[in-house]
């Protein structure tokens, strides 16, 4: 019965050894991981801003009805 005490204990030691070790590596990762998720989260934001300007452009054109530039030479858009 002792011995088999001893095999559990060591068995629980053993364990907890790998939870802490495994707890130290997160520590470390997860830094990484947030700034990932965090960078992922900005670009997917830059993306919807960038859309929801070209429309609002694209809006006022159209109640300009004129182009925002001209491609020929010489001439400027209306301000």
């Amino acid at each position: 019965m002792s011995k088999t005490l001893d095999m559990d204990e060591a068995n629980i030691a053993s364990m907890i050894a790998a939870m802490e070790g495994y707890m130290e590596d997160v520590k470390e990762v997860a830094p990484a991981v947030a700034l990932d998720h965090s960078t992922a989260a900005l670009k997917n934001a830059n993306k919807y801003l960038v859309a929801l300007l070209v429309a609002v452009e694209r809006r006022n054109m159209a109640e300009r009805q004129t182009p925002p530039f001209s491609l020929k030479k010489g001439r400027q858009a209306p301000a």
